[in-house]
């Protein structure tokens, strides 16, 4: 057996491997069963019957409306370009979370069932607004640019944090406000930073000038 094909092979195998672990996971989010922070797609039970479920065109129409006519005038280079799909209705999660199919190369967000009526009526709180960006955020970041492991994993979560604050503090909101989405009990993991390092990224943003 020839040492290119030895190579070919390894690549081959190499590729296959990631392109599974992430065509089925929330982006950015841990994929163990670990109860990680803000992703709960993780365990099968819960996973399946999101992804099998339809897309809300009423919703995803409304969020489309919402994004170009009050989120993004004036701040096209903070707020970045509107890069999901759909939004599609999930039970059993707390927060808006995204989801990247590698393979079709679908973006999707998830939203709580119960924010549907706010969503279609335009009524955002801050802690809803904050979790939308902060699922953009995932689905706008290229995840493979920091080094896999711990470290990567925790890195990338801590930049998206900081993308969020940037964009909460150009729309008005205040730090509290800001913060406002990130659960008080928030247990870190190998790949979701404890609830304090999070915080750390919005008071540095909001120190700024």
């Amino acid at each position: 057996m020839s040492r290119n094909y030895i190579k070919s092979y390894i690549y081959y195998k190499l590729t296959v491997v990631i392109i599974t672990s992430f065509s089925a996971s929330c982006f950015g989010q841990s994929q163990a069963l670990e109860k990680p922070f803000n992703c709960q797609l993780v365990e099968g039970k819960i996973i399946q019957p999101c992804l099998k479920a339809g897309n809300n065109e009423a919703v995803t129409r409304q969020v489309n409306a919402y994004f170009d006519t009050t989120l993004k005038p004036g701040r096209e280079n903070i707020i970045g370009l509107r890069n999901y799909d759909a939004l599609r209705p999930c039970d059993n999660i707390i927060n808006f979370i995204s989801y990247f199919d590698s393979i079709t190369s679908t973006r999707i967000i998830f939203y709580p069932k119960q924010y549907e009526d706010s969503l279609l009526s335009d009524k955002w709180t801050w802690n809803m607004l904050g979790s939308f960006l902060h699922a953009m955020a995932h689905l706008q970041q290229d995840y493979f640019e920091f080094k896999q492991g711990e470290k990567g994993h925790i890195q990338h979560e801590l930049k998206i944090d900081s993308l969020t604050a940037i964009r909460l503090k150009s729309l008005g909101a205040t730090y509290e406000q800001a913060i406002s989405h990130i659960p008080q009990k928030t247990i870190g993991t190998s790949r979701m930073p404890v609830r304090d390092k999070r915080i750390e990224m919005y008071q540095k943003v909001y120190q700024q000038r």
